[in-house]
């Protein structure tokens, strides 16, 4: 699962920031986004199931995480 910033999120998600709040996805595969911090012992219990999960559609999903304390912009808008 590759860690994304606000920029990435911007350029391989969706760029809502452009004031047009129709969902635009950047790529034609379903997309799914892990908010996660350090501490958080729930964030971490999903870990494992989520690698199975993006094992399982390698190639068919696109699956990034967000550092909410690195990331509080991100985290908010969201």
């Amino acid at each position: 699962m590759e860690n994304i910033n606000k920029v990435e999120f911007l350029d391989k998600v969706w760029d809502y920031t452009d004031n047009d709040l129709e969902f635009k996805p950047k790529s034609d595969k379903p997309t799914v986004i892990k908010f996660y911090a350090d501490w958080c012992q729930p964030c971490k219990a999903y870990d494992k199931k989520l690698a199975v999960i993006e094992r399982a559609y390698d190639g068919k999903v696109n699956f990034f995480k967000v550092d909410v304390e690195q990331e509080k912009d991100l985290a908010a808008d969201f």
